[in-house]
């Protein structure tokens, strides 16, 4: 199930292009993209259909319902959704999970210094 290339990956492979190659950067890892964008861009450049760095990319963070990244999608309130995400995230070709922790500082009553979900299920 790989995803096909969008407008958005069209813009994205402009900057992949542009931005990286200007930096001399050769490796990059986007740690979540809303569509598995991410993906579509890696192949792309994989497939030398755009140039640019050798890249790394998942799809949406995994989170809580009342955490952080909720524009994002990626919402795993149990361990069998985190199993879930993880799951349709390998079949749409991810290379790495993402998984938020806690709800960060931009998280209305969120407490980021503590962990918003018990370890075990991070595995």
């Amino acid at each position: 199930m790989r995803s096909r290339p969008t407008n958005s990956s069209s813009s994205a492979c402009c900057t992949a292009r542009g931005t990286y190659s200007a930096w001399g950067v050769t490796t990059a890892r986007d740690l979540g993209a809303r569509g598995y964008l991410a993906v579509a861009v890696r192949d792309a450049i994989a497939g030398g259909l755009a140039r640019g760095p050798r890249l790394g990319g998942g799809g949406e963070p995994g989170h809580g319902h009342r955490r952080a990244l909720l524009f994002m999608g990626g919402e795993a309130d149990s361990e069998d959704d985190l199993r879930r995400l993880v799951r349709t995230h390998h079949k749409h070709g991810a290379d790495l999970i993402k998984v938020m922790a806690t709800g960060g500082f931009m998280t209305i009553g969120s407490a980021p210094w503590y962990a918003s979900s018990p370890p075990r299920s991070w595995r």
